[in-house]
């Protein structure tokens, strides 16, 4: 059957979905499984967003203050960031960008781009890049070091839960505590 030029649309480029994209709807029929962002409100009080964590990571949570693993503005750590993040995706067997574009990406965002870590007895243990707006916060990439200290990344999320509520931003899609 000849094709009519009428019904046929060009496409200059396909662009696929990112791995990030949060979809609210599937077809009908499917089995649908939790996938993509968790987006946690950011203006709940901090005792509702506390009690929201489970037990056990709460638990993780303390023992990291207690052991004093440190949550700092790591900015000027940049490079060791990028290292860090890059051993932990070759621990995954995963590829990640050039340390160029790394530095694209945190200077492209200016004041709106954050890195955090966790630090335990001088040594980073984890860092988190976050992209920061009033809306809200997206953590972009982590990585940690293996045999991290017990609850050291999870207090670095807590923590930036708690700095971000506590700028006023709205709406976090960073991973939460369990």
């Amino acid at each position: 059957m000849p094709w009519n030029i009428s019904e046929i649309s060009v496409v200059d480029t396909i662009i696929p979905g990112s791995n990030n994209a949060i979809f609210r709807t599937y077809p009908d029929g499917a089995c649908a499984a939790p996938y993509g962002s968790y987006v946690l409100d950011l203006r709940q009080s901090e005792e509702m967003l506390w009690k929201n964590i489970s037990k056990k990571t709460r638990q993780n949570i303390n023992s990291a203050k207690r052991s004093g693993v440190a949550i700092r503005d790591a900015g000027k750590f940049r490079d060791d960031a990028y290292k860090l993040i890059v051993g932990t995706f070759k621990r995954s067997k995963l590829p990640f960008m050039s340390g160029g574009s790394f530095k694209r990406i945190i200077d492209g965002l200016g004041e709106n781009g954050k890195i955090m870590m966790a630090e335990y007895e001088g040594v980073a243990q984890s860092y988190i890049m976050f992209a920061v707006s009033n809306y809200c916060a997206y953590a972009i990439y982590g990585g940690n070091v293996e045999g991290q200290q017990l609850g050291a990344q999870k207090l670095l999320i807590w923590e930036a839960i708690r700095s971000f509520s506590q700028m006023g931003v709205k709406n976090s899609t960073f991973m939460v505590p369990e």
